[in-house]
């Protein structure tokens, strides 16, 4: 499954890249993103999650409160579709959809067997 996401990895490093200082002196310290723009690169959209990191998204489908939450794979932004920091994630199906509600596992979620077995579940790994 994995060989399907890699232009989400790709595109996320390129994004990364653009954003990034370099030791470059046609830059002049700026990165390359503010260059090309003429406008300073807003990097918030980088700070908080790694790609294919677990995350927690608001499902709409779900009527139960303590289902709101579902576990998927974060996959990336979507630059300039939806509402800023819309991301795509990974179902378990292998499909890719776009949320713009989520957040990251705390550590404590993520040591809990309930969330480990999901998680399995999640990558088909057998218990």
């Amino acid at each position: 499954m994995l060989r399907r996401l890699w232009d989400n990895c790709l595109k996320y490093e390129a994004y990364i890249q653009s954003h990034t200082a370099y030791d470059i002196f046609k830059l002049d310290g700026e990165v390359p993103k503010t260059i090309m723009s003429s406008r300073s690169a807003d990097i918030s959209q980088f700070c908080d999650l790694r790609w294919y990191e677990w995350v927690k998204f608001r499902s709409t489908t779900v009527t139960f409160h303590e289902y709101l939450l579902v576990l998927r794979k974060y996959c990336g932004l979507l630059i300039n579709i939806g509402p800023a920091m819309t991301a795509k994630s990974l179902i378990p199906t292998g499909k890719v959809l776009h949320h713009n509600t989520y957040r990251l596992l705390m550590p404590e979620e993520l040591a809990e067997p309930v969330e480990q077995d999901c998680m399995n579940t999640f990558l088909c790994i057998p218990g």
